[in-house]
């Protein structure tokens, strides 16, 4: 089983299957390094298992086409796990990196079964599936399967 922590930073996920990720090698831990700005990311469709991307998604310029990309690497019924910074954060503002922030149904339009989704359907063709999504101290946490 290949798992990725996509923007370790000092989380560093160990054991087996485990590759940590992030956009400079600040440790010996770091295994892959890239921008997750730039397109596409420069590893092999159908590669992992699971996904890991904690603190991250609020940073990036295009939410859709990071989403296209996790499930370009992601193989068929696999998990994506995201937490990401909540509307409702104190600290979205205080880190002058952030760029977007989330919500509970922020991820509806890249699953077919709500209603968001079936409305804005046409945004991406890369669909999930919503397993689990929760509020926790002000940050979202969504668990999706890659639907292939």
């Amino acid at each position: 089983m290949l798992k990725l922590n996509i923007g370790a930073g000092n989380f560093i996920m160990e054991g087996e299957g485990w590759r940590n990720h992030d956009m400079t090698k600040h440790r010996p831990e770091i295994d892959i390094v890239f921008d997750l700005n730039e397109f596409p990311y420069p590893l092999n469709d159908n590669m992992y298992d699971f996904i890991r991307m904690h603190d991250v998604m609020e940073h990036l310029n295009d939410t859709i086409a990071v989403m296209n990309e996790l499930w370009r690497l992601l193989k068929p019924n696999c998990e994506l796990e995201i937490k990401a910074c909540g509307m409702n954060n104190p600290n979205r503002y205080k880190d002058v990196t952030h760029k977007t922030f989330f919500d509970t149904g922020s991820f509806d339009l890249f699953c077919p079964d709500t209603e968001r989704g079936k409305e804005l359907s046409y945004y991406t063709d890369k669909k999930w599936r919503i397993v689990s999504e929760r509020l926790y101290r002000d940050n979202i946490f969504i668990k999706l399967i890659t639907i292939k």
